[in-house]
């Protein structure tokens, strides 16, 4: 069987044997108990619980001086989605690694969706230009791309219509402690 999610371990399963056909548990049933002292450590990954469907925006921005990403709307859609053909991208893997209960979504947004699809310049992806240069920092970049999006979209971000809202900038200036900028749970 497999262990259960949560912080439990197997009693008395030492005198288990390993051999190339798998794993050889004694006769008798295992008892799993919960174990209060045990706390996660740094060391030790806490997994987050995903299923359902989960809409996802991107945003690909464009600078004051004209720096983006060299790919375009269409081929972000493709390789975060897999909408041109990609079939391996963020959606297939998160459907993937969580045994097809987790959906990434690009076209539908609930009540939302007729107000942000057909602003969309592919599939799940909206294009912003800022009036500053990715050269400012990364507070007022994020600032400065909300304020876009909620131009175009109307909506203010974090928007709970999104589970997810990845940022794609073409590099980072100043502050680059961060790889990455996402909104989650907005």
């Amino acid at each position: 069987g497999m262990k259960p999610p949560g912080d439990a371990h197997f009693g008395d399963i030492m005198f288990a044997q390993q051999s190339l056909n798998g794993v050889t548990l004694p006769s008798g049933s295992i008892q799993l108990q919960a174990d209060p002292h045990r706390r996660l450590s740094h060391q030790q990954r806490s997994l987050a619980k995903y299923s359902g469907t989960k809409p996802v925006l991107i945003v690909r921005v464009t600078d004051v001086l004209g720096r983006a990403v060299p790919e375009d709307a269409n081929t972000i859609s493709d390789k975060f989605f897999g909408t041109n053909g990609d079939n391996e991208n963020m959606k297939s893997q998160f459907a993937s690694c969580s045994m097809n209960t987790m959906n990434i979504v690009y076209n539908n947004y609930g009540s939302k969706t007729g107000q942000i699809v057909p602003k969309l310049s592919a599939p799940g992806v909206l294009e912003v230009t800022i009036p500053i240069s990715l050269d400012s920092t990364q507070s007022s970049i994020r600032s400065h791309v909300q304020t876009q999006v909620q131009e175009k979209l109307g909506l203010r971000l974090p928007d709970p219509v999104f589970a997810h809202v990845l940022v794609v900038l073409q590099d980072c200036y100043q502050g680059c402690g961060w790889a990455a900028y996402a909104y989650v749970n907005s």
